[in-house]
């Protein structure tokens, strides 16, 4: 979520001057892992498709013109047709959430597998923590979570569903104690 004006809290500067090396670092570790987990795949027989989203966001219930909620992924335009593709011809019947959290960072990929088409779709992002106690609380009571893609325009291109928020929140609490 891009800040400007009167909604930039004074010690933004700060704070992102004193977290970009960390921030660089977490998505350079993320893409390289993003790459092995594909590789992997590819080694057993499947198709695969990785997206570095060039933005990802914690997406509560009441965020948007709808009722949508979950964690969005903006995909790059030259990746969003393949996606949207996928999405048309495959059954995501299993989603794997791997992540690393620190310094009110979230750095995430989430596989979508199709194990009888061999697709597997990679989806890697990071976000703020102060910008998910919402999603946390809704997707921790609702006992579920869910996954967008769209394009930079709003473009929808998929959505998963994944039953348990835990593997995306394992800690509610650490997330929670970004509530303003």
């Amino acid at each position: 979520m891009v800040e400007t004006g009167e909604d930039r809290d004074p010690d933004d500067a700060e704070r992102i001057a004193s977290s970009h090396r960390p921030v660089k670092d977490g998505w350079q570790r993320t893409i390289e892992d993003t790459a092995a987990m594909a590789a992997n795949r590819e080694d057993k027989g499947f198709q695969t498709l990785t997206v570095p989203a060039g933005d990802t966001a914690p997406e509560p219930p009441h965020a948007g013109e709808d009722d949508r909620w979950g964690i969005s992924f903006v995909v790059p335009g030259n990746k969003a047709d393949r996606l949207a593709e996928f999405h048309r011809t495959c059954e995501f019947e299993d989603v794997g959430v791997y992540q690393a959290a620190g310094n009110g960072q979230v750095f995430l990929v989430v596989e979508l597998v199709d194990p009888e088409d061999s697709v597997a779709v990679f989806l890697a992002g990071h976000y703020e923590m102060r910008h998910a106690p919402d999603l946390v609380r809704t997707a921790t009571e609702e006992g579920v979570m869910f996954v967008h893609a769209q394009t930079l325009d709003g473009t929808h291109l998929a959505s998963v569903r994944h039953d348990d928020p835990y593997d995306f929140f394992p800690d509610p609490d650490e997330f929670l104690a970004y509530e303003t």
